[in-house]
């Protein structure tokens, strides 16, 4: 009995550590057989291609990062455009030529730009779910050096003149991050902030690889979606996180705080500073090294839109008759924007002119167009704007409809009521029914903050209502309200009212 209990713990023993080494292991570390290099065709079954290049034409896709782009000397590194040639394929190198008081330079290309004095290079952007493949051959990793591939939030720039929000810093997907003194393991990452002022939030796994070296070609590739994100080697997957409250792999932050990766993303790689958590001391003698790169395709799934008509600014779906030319036109539309698409826009009731901002603005890459009424439209109609894009491999269309309107929306009627919120707070808000079919947006203004605050307007019993605000009862509340359309807002509404107290039994009193 006595040895029987042993055999079958030593068994168990056996049993995890077998486990340990399947490509589903769970935690930080991954085992795994990685099978010879594939010879995948472009053509990828459910996905179509956005972008196939094998370096033929560089400089139309690919941005080469210069030391102005970068906020510093990061780990000795300073990025240096001298360090990336295009002879056949993609060559981005380690080199100990120094740039602007760094001992070390690197290299880099990425498919935007943040340099302003930079009129020939156009951005370009992934969005929602997709599927990146790359071929690479990289260097051997030596102590504070390594190389990267990764989609990287195009609004998480690098220059610091941009104002944008935390919940923007360190958003990216990493396809690999080479392991240091390793040429046989690599780590893949997901890193992203849900709101602001949130700590980072983060999860990776560390793939260990048992067949080759990775400095044979090897096909690295990511597959992400809103719901999951999958990274694989060779075509074989090696990791897979599912966005729950509690994925797999490494977690820092808050893991109920992974944000959906829908991007946009630029993408990006990288030969410089190991980007792992070694940052030894570069030994000179291991430089000049390289990172090559054979060809990088870029897919979407077959049946979501690669350029829909976005809104950019104005009214949404909404126009005044009054815009009947370019320069009294408030509204832009926009669309993604590729570098070998065509766009073509078209509107039975809208004159449409591609439209630039005065000032060359490098993070406003979309296709943006201005709209307005064409003489003779008849105005509290909707109609159609069409855009059809040709993309590498197909072509789509898109249509948004966008209602002429003729004048601002009347006077709103006193009809305020404090509407009891569901739950056991007791807390109301003031609801206001939206009875002009014209109004796109009400504002209630907020007498601590002296501004206008939008209000949230949702449809209850086949009718709009708008709401604000959180109120006790028994709160004493004047008034100001307004509704808005593409021709202006309507005359203001005062009025007061006096929060109730709630019906006995409704809520926590």
């Amino acid at each position: 009995m006595y040895r029987s209990v042993l055999l079958f713990a030593f068994m168990l023993m056996v049993f995890k550590e077998i486990h340990s080494q399947d490509t589903q292991s769970a935690n930080c570390d991954i085992y795994t057989d990685i099978p010879s290099c594939p010879s995948n065709p472009v053509d990828k079954p459910g996905y179509y291609i956005l972008l196939d290049q094998a370096f033929q034409n560089p400089s139309k896709y690919w941005n080469v990062s210069k030391p102005n782009d970068d906020k510093g000397c990061d780990f000795n590194f300073m990025r240096n455009q001298n360090n990336v040639s295009f002879p056949v394929n993609a060559l981005l190198q380690n080199t100990n030529v120094p740039v602007m008081g760094c001992p070390y330079s690197m290299g880099e290309i990425k498919t935007m730009t943040v340099d302003t004095s930079n009129h020939t290079f156009r951005s370009y952007y992934f969005y929602g779910s997709g599927y990146v493949e790359a071929k690479i051959r990289q260097l051997y990793c030596s102590p504070g050096q390594g190389s990267a591939m990764w989609l990287w939030c195009v609004l998480d720039s690098d220059d610091p003149s941009v104002i944008h929000p935390d919940i923007l810093d360190d958003n990216e997907i990493d396809v690999f991050e080479t392991q240091p003194n390793d040429s046989g393991s690599f780590n893949v990452a997901y890193h992203w902030r849900m709101k602001e002022g949130l700590q980072k939030v983060e999860n990776y796994y560390r793939i260990h690889n048992s067949s080759n070296s990775f400095t044979d070609w090897t096909v690295f590739a990511v597959r992400w979606s809103k719901d999951s994100i999958n990274w694989y080697v060779n075509n074989k997957q090696v990791s897979r996180m599912v966005m729950t409250d509690k994925p797999s792999g490494c977690t820092s932050g808050d893991p109920k705080s992974f944000f959906p990766a829908d991007g946009p993303f630029c993408l990006r790689f990288n030969s410089g500073p190991n980007t792992v958590g070694d940052h030894n001391p570069v030994l000179p003698s291991t430089l000049p090294n390289h990172l090559e790169i054979e060809y990088v395709r870029v897919y979407k799934p077959q049946g979501e839109k690669a350029t829909p008509i976005t809104f950019f600014s104005g009214t949404r779906n909404q126009i005044c008759i009054s815009e009947t030319s370019f320069e009294t036109s408030n509204t832009i539309l926009s669309a993604n924007y590729y570098p070998d698409a065509t766009y073509s826009w078209s509107s039975p009731a809208f004159e449409i002119q591609p439209f630039e901002f005065p000032d060359h603005q490098a993070q406003h890459h979309s296709g943006k167009v201005k709209i307005w009424v064409k003489p003779g439209m008849t105005a509290n109609q909707s109609y159609p704007i069409i855009l059809s894009t040709n993309l590498l491999s197909h072509a789509e269309q898109d249509t948004a409809w966008y209602f002429i309107t003729d004048t601002i929306p009347p006077m709103p009627q006193d009809n305020f009521q404090a509407s009891l919120i569901a739950g056991p707070l007791c807390v109301y808000e003031i609801s206001h029914p939206v009875t002009n079919s014209s109004t796109a947006g009400c504002e209630f203004f907020n007498e601590e903050t002296q501004t206008w605050q939008q209000a949230s307007i949702r449809t209850m019993n086949n009718g709009r209502c708008s709401f604000y605000g959180h109120y006790e009862p028994q709160t004493y509340l004047t008034i100001q309200y307004r509704e808005k359309n593409a021709c202006g807002y309507s005359e203001i509404r005062h009025s007061n009212l006096t929060v109730p107290l709630p019906p006995p039994g409704s809520c926590g009193w």
